[in-house]
């Protein structure tokens, strides 16, 4: 089964990919405002900001709108995706529990365990091998134009997600990407 059988079958891109990986943080979940918030400016320390930000994941943040749909749709099917971010996995652990994506995804993979950040397309290779497939088999989920980037040109088809925080870098996203969507609903079938 492909994600072209699954999902909206006017995504001709999608014809022929096997698994998919999101980022977290302004695709997944609805929290990049709070990382550029006036209120995490204020805090003078790392360790507050970081406090600010693990009451922010565990008490706070939600999903975006149809996103865990999406990731159910993708586990009931059969089709593998992983969260390749740069949250740490203790700071995002409550939140992907609370919202069952723990039960959903292949695996969870983060900056901090592969050593380098998304300037470097390691995080995306390593996904890759991980979930089993090439490089042309997967569909890559990102919210920031220097990520969309790095994967682009790493090979992946690379879909741009809407978000508040980033949407200065809309048009030059529409222009790299090979879609752009405002909410994951655009992925589903008409009839969802």
């Amino acid at each position: 089964m492909d994600l072209g059988q699954i999902l909206n079958d006017s995504k001709s891109y999608l014809k022929d990919k096997k698994a998919v990986i999101f980022d977290l943080d302004g695709t997944l979940i609805d929290s990049m405002k709070y990382w550029y918030s006036k209120e995490i400016d204020e805090l003078k320390t790392s360790a507050e900001k970081l406090e600010f930000m693990q009451h922010k994941y565990d008490e706070v943040i939600t999903p975006k709108p149809y996103a865990t749909e999406l990731c159910r749709l993708l586990n009931e099917s059969g089709i593998p995706f992983c969260i390749a971010t740069n949250t740490p996995f203790a700071m995002a652990e409550k939140l992907i529990k609370k919202f069952g994506f723990d039960k959903l995804y292949s695996f969870y993979i983060d900056c901090k365990e592969v050593g380098v950040s998304k300037t470097n397309p390691d995080i995306y290779y390593i996904s890759a091998k991980r979930l089993g497939f090439g490089v042309e088999d997967i569909v890559v989920f990102e919210d920031m134009l220097f990520c969309a980037k790095t994967a682009k040109e790493a090979g992946f088809c690379v879909v741009g997600v809407y978000d508040e925080t980033s949407k200065d870098s809309m048009p030059e996203m529409r222009r790299l990407c090979d879609d752009y969507i405002y909410n994951f609903h655009a992925m589903m079938k008409p009839e969802f």
